[in-house]
């Protein structure tokens, strides 16, 4: 694996990848990542070391992606 100097990611080539092919999708339906360096509090929290939040105009438009 590679290094990388952001937590939770151990491959930026692959990091780079899934932003690449998220980027259309996201315009598609309008939606925005809001990525934070201090994450919400997680109910059921598993032993997830990064996490992205993923904002779309509406409720509607969410479950259709």
């Amino acid at each position: 694996m590679k290094g990388s100097s952001e937590p939770g990611i151990s491959d930026q080539e692959a990091q780079a990848e899934y932003a690449r092919l998220w980027k259309p999708i996201g315009e598609k339906y309008q939606a925005r990542t809001n990525t934070t360096k201090q994450p919400p509090l997680l109910v059921e929290a598993r032993d997830a070391k990064r996490m992205v939040l993923v904002e779309f105009p509406s409720l509607e438009i969410a479950k259709t992606c």
